[in-house]
């Protein structure tokens, strides 16, 4: 059996920025729940009757995890904004990192699969950060937020948007004949 070859430097840098991205959502509880974790929850509720009536919210969970359960609206806002900004430059350099990876000599179709799939579940965090942030614009500033959470928005369809080239890009390498 061969050894696999190396995978190019484009997609070790994907691939880390992608685990360390999630990994940063987390510890920073802009995301409240791990992936799947929603499906169980709802499985639970529909075939066995649990309920979620004591379970923190994603908001409430951001607050306790940012120290701010018992900051005033100003203070919040402020974190908020600074959390969005560093969201957005996270999300926009992931999708530096996939376009790299798309135009990269070398690539294959399997392993393009694993940066896709690794890209989708930052769109999933993504979007849970998007939720949790407008949430929060709701609760403390009825559109105090509009703007970062629209670059946050622009960042997260860019990095989609990039998402689908590198679909794309496997595609055409599982199509193209083989030489």
């Amino acid at each position: 059996m061969a050894a696999s070859s190396p995978l190019p430097a484009e997609q070790v840098a994907l691939r880390s920025n992608a685990a360390e991205i999630e990994a940063r959502f987390h510890t920073a509880g802009w995301v409240a729940d791990n992936h799947g974790a929603a499906m169980q929850r709802l499985t639970g509720m529909l075939m066995f009757g649990r309920r979620d009536a004591d379970r923190q919210t994603p908001q409430q969970f951001y607050y306790q995890t940012a120290g701010l359960t018992a900051a005033n609206a100003e203070t919040v806002l402020a974190t908020a904004r600074r959390d969005i900004a560093e969201a957005t430059t996270l999300i926009y350099n992931l999708g530096r990192d996939s376009e790299a990876v798309a135009a990269a000599a070398g690539i294959t179709s399997a392993s393009l699969g694993d940066d896709v799939g690794e890209l989708e579940r930052t769109l999933s965090d993504a979007r849970q950060v998007i939720d949790l942030f407008r949430s929060v614009d709701a609760e403390h500033g009825a559109d105090a937020l509009i703007e970062e959470i629209g670059a946050l928005e622009l960042a997260t369809e860019g990095l989609r948007d990039a998402t689908d080239a590198l679909a794309q890009r496997r595609r055409e390498l599982r199509n193209a004949p083989a030489s």
